[in-house]
């Protein structure tokens, strides 16, 4: 926990500095993109990723479920263009099936606790063996136990550039954390910048971005900057993730103005095909 705070204090102040100066930018221009935005993209995305990197699954005794390390309050206090409505809770339960494991956001009215509850009397006296099959239906049996929504719904979202490009994040990558074996083929990244990229593909972690020169000169060519752009009632969302099976996918996206905020996806392109070969 003391890991993502230290994460936090070093990657907010500089974004709530750059969010104040694209909040200075005329209204005229409102939807053209400045070096201001990139830097404040890239800023949020550094930082996220190190919080998700942080964030490890910590094993418990036999016949115990393995959870997540993570404080998950501070976790979402760094989508500061996003609050969760007064009357909602947004939560997330560890699923994990000894070939994987893996987070699971849900939402649900206040005052309701009795999700977490639910969860634990679910689990009890499971066999080990069990485990993985009363997950993998957990989601379906809480929303008929608590009437929960998807968890986006509570959301409001501060209507700015920053907040539709932090809300488009959360509903791609919010549950990239924690993940464990099979689970990683669900991992994937935003990418904002060829710099961004070039540093995952020359990291020292790199194990999955293998590319031949030619290749590399044929991304460097791809535009991967988001775009966002507030029209009248709804703003529309270009976003680029990269993922070790999928390669670099760009994603379109309108969220509406009103809450609660409804996400229409547009379009699905796939930029440049790629899979690692790696077999979990």
């Amino acid at each position: 926990m003391s890991n993502l705070r230290e994460v936090l204090n070093h990657f907010l102040p500089s974004i709530l500095i750059f969010i104040l100066m694209v909040g200075a930018i005329s209204s005229c221009s409102k939807n053209k993109y400045s070096e201001s935005d990139m830097i404040s993209y890239v800023s949020f995305m550094n930082g996220l990723n190190e919080i998700q990197h942080v964030a490890q699954m910590v094993d418990q005794a036999p016949n115990k479920y393995p959870s997540c390390e993570l404080n998950f309050d501070d976790y979402l206090s760094y989508f500061n263009e996003l609050e969760v409505d007064s009357g909602w809770t947004v939560s997330y339960y560890y699923q994990y099936s000894g070939g994987g494991g893996e987070p699971v956001l849900y939402a649900h009215k206040k005052p309701d606790s009795s999700a977490a509850s639910y969860i634990d009397s679910v689990r009890k006296g499971l066999r080990t063996n069990a485990i993985g099959y009363s997950d993998y239906y957990m989601l379906d049996s809480l929303q008929q136990h608590i009437g929960q929504e998807n968890y986006m719904h509570p959301f409001h979202v501060n209507q700015s550039q920053m907040g539709y490009f932090q809300f488009t994040v959360f509903s791609l990558i919010g549950e990239n954390f924690c993940l464990f074996w099979h689970a990683n083929y669900k991992q994937r990244t935003i990418v904002v910048s060829k710099k961004q990229l070039n540093n995952i593909i020359e990291g020292a972690d790199n194990n999955y971005y293998h590319f031949t020169e030619s290749e590399k000169q044929n991304l460097q060519g791809l535009n991967l900057a988001p775009e966002i752009l507030l029209n009248e009632d709804s703003a529309e969302i270009r976003i680029v993730t990269l993922s070790p099976w999928r390669g670099l996918i760009e994603w379109k996206y309108s969220i509406t103005y009103g809450w609660p905020h409804k996400m229409y996806k547009l379009e699905r392109n796939t930029l440049f095909e790629y899979d690692c070969g790696i077999i979990l």
